[in-house]
């Protein structure tokens, strides 16, 4: 059994390292792996509401893809809309029948690449009227005044891919986006003797997303540290008791590192001496008393060196 080594009043056991485990490299298969891609998205919604009583919200604005922001590689367009419909009517005939009326919307929003129509399903509703009963007022057994009712499109997506169409949404400022279309009515039958009405609220939405690669700002390389060496090179400053580097060069001290460790090796021959000086946020000056006479001894055969002081 290895017996600890004494030197002085402190003892060092040697260290027993365990055998590492062999590593067996392997291949697996990447079939059901998801691989991280650096790409980004941004979206942006534009909402046309209400384009019969506020025409003017028919003309809006959507941000172009910055070709500084990176590389556009897809371009999704969402559409949809929607019609809200009060039917009204009067049957002015001396007998009754039964009266219908369609809304129909059809509208298109007009980007870049084009005009992207937006289907919105018709709304149909009716009534049995009786002959006039000789006030024009939609009510009473003659007429009628039907609750509103809406309609919604199905949204649609475009995807754009073709060079062409990403340099279409590729530029500063801003894309003009506008409505075009409105809504309509009809009745059946259509004739003299009929008085029909139709309020409408028609709107219309717009997303527009972009899919870019974006421009990753490289990185910034710390500066290295010249390391010392005996044959020459350049040697850090020394480290002071009071947690300051002094200037080789005459420049004075400034303060060194809070919170950080400084480790110096020097090499001389066989043997090597270690000073780590720790650097904290508030430095005291270490008061140690001087040797006298400074004895070395290297007889450990890995070169340790031990020393001791002696009083004259």
């Amino acid at each position: 059994m290895d017996r600890p080594t004494i030197f002085g009043r402190h003892s060092f056991h040697p260290v027993v390292r365990r055998p590492r485990r062999g590593l067996i490299p392997a291949v697996r298969p990447l079939e059901g792996r998801r691989l991280l891609t650096a790409t980004a998205t941004m979206t942006q919604t534009a909402t046309f509401p209400d384009l019969e009583t506020l025409p003017t919200v028919s003309d809006q604005a959507l941000l172009y893809f910055g070709a500084t922001m990176g590389t556009l590689t897809e371009v999704d367009v969402v559409t949809s809309g929607s019609v809200e419909s009060q039917f009204s009517a009067e049957n002015l005939a001396p007998s009754s029948r039964t009266i219908e009326g369609t809304t129909t919307a059809n509208l298109a929003i007009n980007v870049p690449t084009g005009a992207i129509p937006v289907s919105i399903p018709s709304v149909t509703e009716s009534f049995d009227a009786s002959a006039f009963d000789g006030k024009l007022d939609d009510a009473g057994p003659s007429g009628t005044t039907m609750a509103p009712v809406t309609s919604r499109s199905t949204p649609q997506t475009m995807v754009l891919t073709s060079p062409a169409d990403l340099a279409a949404f590729t530029g500063f400022a801003r894309i003009p986006i506008s409505v075009s279309g409105h809504a309509t009515g009809s009745t059946n039958p259509d004739d003299s003797q009929v008085s029909a009405a139709f309020n409408t609220d028609t709107s219309a939405t717009i997303t527009v997303t972009y899919h870019y690669i974006p421009n990753l700002p490289s990185p910034v390389q710390p500066p290295v540290s010249p390391i010392s060496s005996a044959g020459g090179g350049s040697s850090p400053a020394p480290v002071t008791a009071t947690g300051t580097t002094t200037d080789p060069g005459g420049g004075g001290t400034s303060p060194a590192s809070t919170g950080a460790s400084t480790t110096i090796v020097a090499h001389h021959g066989s043997s090597k001496t270690r000073i780590v000086a720790h650097h904290h946020h508030q430095a005291h000056p270490l008061h140690r008393p001087k040797p006298s006479h400074t004895a070395l001894s290297s007889h450990h055969p890995r070169g340790l060196i031990r020393m001791a002081n002696h009083k004259g």
